[in-house]
């Protein structure tokens, strides 16, 4: 048996015993250890991390559980505002949402900073499966009215996970305890020099568009209806990066604002394009699962073209973009080598009775 003055002594690699039963998730050993000697609990392994972080970072969601009610509540003088943030934000990124909710409802000055707060978001808004949605829109529910997003601005229609009432909480707390532009800076994200400009390729609510994260914008969108007009670097919305890769729920959201939609639809980006222009383009890669065949995605194509040229107020539907080329041509243009496979995957499909 080992000594509590043994369970301190850190292998070549920095982790003390205790580190290894908590990373192995081992929670029986870890509980013997901690009533030989509870100053297990605060002493860190390798690049000074505490054992709650570890567990959370090998995504041991019973040992994170454990050593959270064991560590009371990351109160004690050995704990850094940095040390709680790590854990906070590897709570967020391991999926222990329980957890990371309970850490904010505890302490009320995380997360920290106005960096640490981005990280947070940051992660919210690239796991749209945090935010299970039981909505499975396709085109025609878009043109048939939409009553599920009539519905989705309250919440009705979307099934809450553990990360619904943290990512609220969070909001809240960041809208209430900052000014706008303190808020818009941390939705932009740092900053990168690329050839002496400034850009932004973080933002949070262009990483929740991208990915598809309907829930986590609606959220946000909720409390802060202006951020519908945040442009990212390319001068585009939200949706036009939804409608670019073929993102059908948030591109929905135009529905639920009204006559607003006639102003945002035009909107024109660093390159002349218009929403029509980004179904002109190319899709980006993740548009399309790769087992979908040319013939259904060509098909869902003219869809998305019919739809969006509907959304858009007539006189914006035929302008020409900075290359001098109408969303029409464009299409036409792009869409070539599809049509193409498309044709040859029907023509081959088809059983001749000769």
């Amino acid at each position: 048996m080992m000594s509590s003055v043994d369970m301190e002594l850190q292998n070549e690699d920095g982790y003390a015993a205790f580190c290894i039963a908590v990373i192995s998730g081992k929670v029986g050993m870890a509980e013997s250890m901690i009533e030989k000697n509870r100053a297990l609990l605060t002493i860190c392994g390798s690049k000074n991390t505490m054992p709650l972080y570890l567990a959370a970072l090998h995504g041991k969601s019973k040992m994170t559980h454990f050593l959270y009610d064991q560590s009371d509540r990351m109160m004690g003088n050995s704990w850094t505002y940095d040390n709680m943030n790590a854990v906070f934000l590897q709570c967020i990124q391991a999926g222990i949402f329980d957890i990371a909710l309970r850490i904010l409802e505890d302490n009320i000055k995380l997360p920290h900073d106005k960096q640490h707060v981005c990280d947070v978001l940051q992660a919210l808004a690239q796991n749209p499966g945090a935010f299970p949605n039981n909505s499975r829109n396709t085109i025609s529910q878009i043109r048939s009215g939409l009553v599920s997003f009539g519905k989705l601005v309250t919440g009705v229609s979307l099934m809450e996970s553990d990360a619904t009432p943290l990512l609220r909480l969070l909001w809240k707390r960041i809208m209430d305890e900052n000014p706008k532009d303190v808020i818009d800076k941390i939705l932009r994200g740092p900053v990168l020099k690329v050839y002496n400009v400034e850009t932004y390729p973080s933002q949070v609510l262009f990483i929740a568009a991208k990915t598809n994260n309907t829930q986590f914008l609606v959220e946000l969108i909720r409390e802060y209806p202006d951020l519908i007009w945040k442009t990212n670097d390319d001068g585009q919305t939200i949706f036009h990066t939804a409608v670019a890769h073929r993102h059908h729920q948030i591109y929905s959201l135009l529905y639920l604002i009204g006559s607003t939609k006639d102003l945002i639809t035009p909107v024109i980006d660093q390159q002349g394009n218009n929403i029509l222009h980004m179904v002109g383009k190319t899709p980006e890669k993740d548009a399309y699962k790769v087992w979908v065949a040319p013939p259904f995605r060509m098909f869902s194509e003219f869809l998305w073209y019919k739809e969006v040229k509907g959304m858009l107020p007539p006189q914006y539907r035929d302008v020409k973009n900075e290359a001098g080329k109408s969303p029409q041509e464009l299409f036409t243009e792009n869409h070539e080598k599809l049509v193409s496979e498309g044709m040859k995957s029907i023509n081959e499909s088809i059983i001749y009775p000769w």
